[in-house]
């Protein structure tokens, strides 16, 4: 994981708020995390929001979760996922508090884990394929004509 920014706190009147900036080779943007008020584990925690043009725009959403292992356990990080119609694709980040009890937060960029079909349904797809086709689940060279 490559941190791309730091986060500021402070209060709000809804709860703790998060501001700063983050930077990547192509985007680099204000931003702060917002409480949305939720109580509710299954709905964000923190609205992302930026500046643009004299207003405020949503980028995304931050959920609330609690570090599982490690000296953080038990520690409070934000799993957030931002969007833009200029991105090329959603942008998934997670912030983590700052070492050394200092007080705001560590923003990460991760890349999502590419789901891959297990070899159990890989081989069924095959075999729907040759059924569907007729083949006969020769090797593909076995079938080329030249």
């Amino acid at each position: 994981m490559a941190s791309i920014g730091k986060l500021k706190s402070g209060t709000h009147d809804r709860g703790i708020i998060y501001w700063g900036r983050v930077a990547t080779l192509q985007f680099g943007a204000e931003i702060a995390l917002v409480p949305t008020g939720n109580d509710d584990d299954t709905l964000p925690s923190h609205m992302v929001v930026t500046k643009v043009h004299g207003g405020v725009a949503e980028l995304g959403a931050a959920f609330a979760k609690k570090v599982k292992n490690g000296e953080n356990a038990g520690k409070t990080f934000y799993s957030m996922t931002l969007d833009d119609p200029s991105f090329a694709a959603p942008m998934h980040l997670s912030a983590f508090p700052l070492p050394n009890g200092e007080e705001g937060l560590d923003v990460v960029w991760r890349r999502p884990r590419a789901s891959l079909p297990s070899p159990d349904a890989i081989a069924q797809a095959n075999r729907d394929h040759d059924k569907a086709t007729g083949s006969t689940g020769a090797p593909l060279d076995d079938q080329i004509p030249f």
